[in-house]
C-alpha cells in the first residue's frame, strides 16, 4: 500500500466492535507526531508529572464502526472523520485497575497542552480524548467542496 500514506501493515485487522490502538494505522506523515505524543505521556507519568496516563485508545477507524459510533458517541458519519484517514487518535486514561477511563475528573487539559507541543490539536471540546493532525481541516474542506 506505499504511496497511500501507509507503509506497514498492522498486526491486527480493525472490525466493527474492535478499536484499533496501533499507531501503526496512523497515516505515515502523521505518524512520528502522534508517537511522539505516546511517548511524551507515557514518560511523564512514569516520572510521576502526570497522575494519569493517557494512552492510545484508538487511531483507525472503519467506516462501519463510524456509523456504530454516530449512535451516542459521535456526530460524523463515514468517512467525516479524521480517523478513516489516519490523521487522528483518541486517548484514553489507562489504570491497571481499572482499565480504560473516560471520568470527568482526569486532566484533560494536559493532554491537549501535549498535544499542541507536538503540532497537534484537540478541536472538539466534547469529544476530549480525540487528537488529530492540523492538515484534517483543510482536507475535509477540500472533500466538502468536491462533493465528497
Amino acid at each position: 500500500m506505499e504511496g497511500r500514506g501507509w507503509d506497514v501493515v498492522p498486526k491486527i485487522m480493525p472490525t466493527v466492535n474492535n478499536p484499533i490502538d496501533d499507531l501503526g494505522w496512523v497515516h505515515r506523515k502523521a505518524r512520528e507526531q502522534f508517537r511522539g505524543l505516546r511517548r511524551d505521556l507515557e514518560a511523564d507519568y512514569k516520572l510521576g508529572k502526570l497522575n494519569v496516563w493517557f494512552r492510545p485508545f484508538e487511531t483507525y477507524r472503519t467506516p462501519m464502526r463510524q456509523l456504530n459510533l454516530q449512535v451516542g458517541a459521535t456526530n460524523a458519519t463515514e468517512y467525516q472523520s479524521a480517523h478513516q484517514f489516519g490523521l487522528a487518535v483518541d486517548f484514553v486514561v489507562w489504570d491497571p485497575n481499572t482499565k480504560w477511563s473516560w471520568k470527568d475528573a482526569h486532566p484533560w487539559h494536559k493532554l491537549a497542552e501535549y498535544a499542541q507541543r507536538r503540532g497537534l490539536r484537540v478541536p472538539i471540546a466534547w469529544d476530549r480524548v480525540h487528537v488529530e493532525h492540523p492538515v484534517w481541516p483543510q482536507l475535509r474542506a477540500h472533500m466538502l467542496d468536491l462533493g465528497l
